[in-house]
């Protein structure tokens, strides 16, 4: 249940299109707020908190009980839900367009990155870790002395010192492979039948970060591809298509929940 919770924060900040801080502001929460919000691990999530925000965003909040046997994979883990869910706007990139394939996706979010398995284009494995983008963020607010905003407009927009990409970002791109080389090889002793992905594409805003979809496959040695969720929409004449492009790998679960709608 906290991890639904976690997801469904995070996705509709990214909705809003703002960072941390800002989408507390909008809602009258700290940046801390928001952080512990959005993770996984953090479950004292009050109902209080749950209808503040509701309020603030104009938006409904629905609770309810119910039966375990009545449960679906929705309603115990949207994100695995989201993924399954969002895979159908990742077919285009897939080999095979992911049938009888095996195919990795990871998320990074802010805080939280989500690392999948797909088999046949279902859910097999999934597990969240903590990492994502705000440790980029807050590095660059440790080595340049910036505030939480001017660093995390920094690194969105550019005009940071030339040491930047050896001294800093290199090493977050290093820990970034890291990460998917660990989580691959909790997956292949999770049980049997498990076998080396055929694929691994990867989403969230640190997809971003020119050249890393290059750096985690050649680690790996696993062919490795940015995640475009929208690649295959049709975009509207009024939404900037730069913008659109940037943001459309860190649309993954957004995309996903989304899709609930229409089922």
């Amino acid at each position: 249940m906290k991890g639904g919770i976690a997801y469904q924060v995070q996705a509709l900040r990214e909705k809003s299109g703002r960072n941390q801080t800002e989408f507390g502001e909008l809602i009258g929460k700290p940046q801390s707020v928001v952080s512990r919000l959005e993770s996984t691990e953090y479950g004292a999530v009050n109902v209080n908190t749950l209808v503040d925000i509701a309020n603030r965003l104009k938006i409904g909040l629905l609770i309810r009980f119910c039966d375990f046997e009545t449960l679906t994979v929705a309603d115990v883990s949207p994100e695995a839900f989201a993924v399954e869910n969002a895979c159908q706007l990742l077919t285009h990139q897939m080999p095979d367009a992911g049938s009888d394939k095996f195919v990795a996706i990871v998320d990074f979010g802010a805080s939280t990155t989500t690392f999948s398995v797909l088999k046949d284009l279902k859910v097999i494995y999934t597990r969240d870790f903590a990492f994502g983008g705000q440790q980029l963020t807050e590095e660059i607010m440790r080595t340049y002395g910036l505030s939480m905003e001017d660093a995390g407009r920094a690194k969105k927009e550019g005009g940071l010192p030339s040491n930047y990409q050896p001294e800093v970002l290199d090493a977050f791109i290093d820990d970034m492979s890291q990460q998917v080389s660990r989580s691959l090889q909790f997956f292949l002793a999770s049980g049997s039948g498990r076998e080396q992905p055929d694929q691994i594409l990867v989403c969230g805003g640190c997809a971003n970060i020119p050249g890393v979809a290059d750096v985690i496959g050649s680690r790996v040695g696993i062919q490795t591809q940015i995640g475009d969720p929208l690649g295959q929409m049709k975009v509207s004449s009024r939404a900037k298509s730069q913008g659109v492009d940037r943001d459309a790998t860190a649309l993954l679960t957004a995309c996903g929940l989304a899709l609930r709608s229409f089922d």
